[in-house]
């Protein structure tokens, strides 16, 4: 959760950092709405006949484990697990790999040690 009284002003953002969390922006995120509009995104797709997946388990305070396009790159054959540049976002790799398991999508490489890769900056 986003506590409005962790003001970051030299980078516009509220965050903790001992706590690696952030969000920037000049007020905190409207949770509520945020999750109507992802509802009504789901059931839209879902509509039109588009197989929505949810990664599920992810570890609490992964904060930007909404962007999932990059935690994991689609390729013929499979996919790629990235290992993700932002220590904040590091954990949701294990979500996706068992996400990506549970769909029977073969994990092709996963990005260890000192490399760093996400997909959203990959494509």
């Amino acid at each position: 959760m986003v506590d409005p009284a962790r003001v970051m002003p030299g980078i516009g953002a509220f965050g903790g950092p001992d706590k690696g969390w952030y969000w920037r922006g000049p007020t905190p995120p409207d949770l509520p709405a945020m999750q109507a509009t992802h509802d009504r995104l789901v059931e839209t797709l879902r509509a039109e006949q588009v197989r929505v997946e949810e990664v599920g388990d992810v570890p609490a305070g992964c904060m930007k484990a909404c962007y999932t396009r990059d935690v994991a790159i689609a390729v013929d054959g499979g996919a790629i697990v990235c290992r993700m540049g932002s220590r904040v976002r590091r954990g949701e790799e294990l979500a996706a790999s068992r996400a990506l398991a549970r769909l029977s999508v073969p994990i092709l490489r996963t990005i260890h040690g000192t490399g760093i890769v996400e997909g959203g900056s990959f494509a």
